[in-house]
């Protein structure tokens, strides 16, 4: 279904003045159904941002801001490792 939404891929991955995309940006408020539908669409999750941080990175900024419980067992967590094939990133989500 990818190529009925051909708009959507061209703007997807646009970033803002910071170079935060929409994957960035729903990453670093724990908008999980937001990322869903970003990642569902092809939004690219290895993209940096300006500070040369990747979405993942800001979902980590944000289960930092949680209590230990809280961001173990926070389904960001699960839903970016399902999405992240970087070795380097295994241990950190």
């Amino acid at each position: 279904h990818r190529e009925d939404n051909k708009d959507v891929l061209r703007f997807i991955n646009i970033p803002n003045w910071q170079g935060d995309t929409p994957l960035h940006m729903a990453a670093m408020q724990g908008w999980q159904a937001t990322l869903e539908i970003l990642l569902a669409q092809g939004a690219d999750l290895q993209v940096l941002n300006y500070a040369g941080l990747r979405p993942y990175d800001k979902a980590l900024e944000y289960l930092a801001l949680l209590s230990p419980e809280n961001a173990k067992e926070h389904p960001l967590r699960k839903l970016l490792g399902r999405h992240t094939n970087n070795s380097a990133t295994q241990g950190l989500i």
